[in-house]
């Protein structure tokens, strides 16, 4: 997978840029499940190692928001609008008009 973002985490007011990770919008398990392309650059999402690892324990989730807009896209590709809707929601915070615009 490529690095997106100018390499930049995409989470506000950041400013570390000495660690990016490329973390998967659709975690690469979800993405198997559903046939999906594990490298494809539009499930890329750019984060330093401290927010990565805070998002996967749980303890600083990634906000909807930040996501990009490829990475719904691609969600709605896998799984179709309604499980993207309930899977980006069960993994993300907060409220993004462009998720709830796919069960409106």
């Amino acid at each position: 997978m490529t690095f997106v973002d100018q390499r930049r985490c995409r989470i506000p007011g950041c400013v570390d840029r000495s660690r990016p990770h490329q973390h998967h919008a659709v975690y690469v398990q979800e993405a198997r499940r559903h046939g999906g392309a594990l490298l494809d650059p539009r499930n890329a999402l750019t984060l330093c190692v401290h927010h990565h690892g805070r998002h996967h324990s749980r303890q600083e989730p990634v906000p909807l928001r930040v996501l990009r807009r490829e990475n719904i896209e691609f969600a709605v590709e896998l799984m179709g609008a309604p499980a993207a809707y309930e899977y980006l929601r069960r993994r993300y915070v907060g409220d993004d008009p462009r998720l709830e615009a796919l069960i409106a």
